[in-house]
């Protein structure tokens, strides 16, 4: 993996995304022991994780528990009952927040782990040099894997000039081999069948191209049409060439590294509210110097008509003036504006043949136009 463009220390996070019985256990299987040249590999398997933190063996949860909550819910079939109680999969909703904590348990394992290839007290010569993370679960939704993104982000944040490749892996197979292998399965580990089918209607497979999908501008798409026992790491079509591709697929996400999340200090943020600030103040000014030119104007369309009536609409000018002013009305429609002026100097006239109304409307139009 070694390259001109990747510093000698340097980690790759790969995360598995698929249906259940799709193989993504048997792809982390055949990366954990492959020809990759990472010199430690670890794999981060949240049934595992699911299993360890629940205290009761019996309320035991797995991801495609979860997931079979989280869609029936989404779903609003009603098939959880008022007792708690998912029918057929033994789920307890009680279980629901031993499975939030193993997703957390499961990105702080992630920290963990690049924290001590990173920040490893040992001799440089001596320490492994390349670290490969796998992320083994269903991941169906994008917006599940782009929390692992944002937290390899964080951690970038502690240490910034580490390197991080991140590429996502998508196991595509048919619905029925997904079935039929997941029906070969016991216990907890097996799925209802009816969540296999949602699941399918809702994964979202990554797609750098739709909105706040650029993070896995670095994927490849694994083909598995085997419905054979997962077990064989030899049933995913031709190994070497999908590897190739894989190995292709980290280095290009080396070369272009995770970036921490841009942050933005206090002192900036202060500014930029400032500038804001600065911006409003200036439009606001804008539009009263013209408010007040545009007044200035009708005005003396008034007096032209009847002196009598100047001293009244210079008043209704200041007015309307501090007015605005003192309720920031930024954008006030001219129409708004002349009928205002046109009520505070002639009171509730509506005689459109009256020579103020119309001289009001005519230098109205003339400033308009100008």
């Amino acid at each position: 993996m070694a390259s001109d463009s990747i510093p000698a220390s340097y980690a790759s996070v790969v995360l598995l995304c698929g249906l259940p019985g799709s193989g993504k256990s048997t792809l982390a299987q055949m990366l954990e022991f492959s020809a990759l040249s990472y010199d430690k590999t670890l794999v981060i398997d949240y049934d595992k994780i699911a299993i360890e933190d629940i205290e009761k063996p019996s309320t035991v949860i797995g991801k495609h528990d979860v997931a079979k909550h989280d869609i029936e819910k989404r779903a609003g079939d009603g098939d959880v009952e008022q007792n708690g109680t998912s029918e057929g999969t033994g789920f307890d909703l009680h279980d629901l927040e031993s499975w939030r904590k193993s997703r957390k348990t499961a990105r702080s394992k992630l920290k963990d782990a690049l924290r001590a290839h990173f920040s490893s007290e040992e001799d440089f010569s001596s320490r492994a040099k390349s670290l490969l993370i796998i992320m083994d679960d269903n991941f169906h939704l994008k917006s599940m894997r782009r929390d692992i993104y944002r937290t390899c982000q964080e951690f970038l944040t502690e240490l910034s000039t580490s390197t991080i490749g991140f590429i996502t892996l998508y196991v595509s197979t048919p619905l029925e081999v997904c079935i039929e292998q997941n029906n070969k399965r016991e216990g907890k580990q097996r799925v209802p069948e009816v969540v296999v089918r949602r699941m399918a209607d809702v994964i979202e497979p990554p797609d750098p191209s739709k909105p706040y999908g650029s993070f896995e501008r670095f994927h490849a798409t694994i083909q598995n049409f085997s419905n054979n026992d997962d077990s064989h790491l030899d049933n995913m079509g031709p190994c070497a060439s999908m590897m190739t591709q894989i190995g292709q697929c980290l280095q290009e996400a080396l070369s272009s590294p995770v970036r921490p999340k841009n942050e933005l200090s206090a002192k900036k943020i202060a500014q930029l509210e400032a500038e804001r600030a600065r911006q409003r103040e200036a439009t606001l000014n804008c539009q009263l110097q013209r408010l007040d030119q545009m007044l200035r104007k009708l005005v003396g369309g008034v007096g032209r008509v009847d002196k009598s009536k100047s001293k009244s609409a210079n008043e209704a000018r200041k007015k309307m003036l501090d007015s605005f002013k003192s309720k920031n009305m930024v954008g006030v429609n001219d129409d708004s504006i002349v009928n205002e002026f046109t009520s505070l100097v002639l009171g509730n006239v509506n005689d459109l043949d009256c020579p103020l109304i119309h001289s009001i409307r005519q230098t109205f139009n003339d400033f308009v136009i100008k």
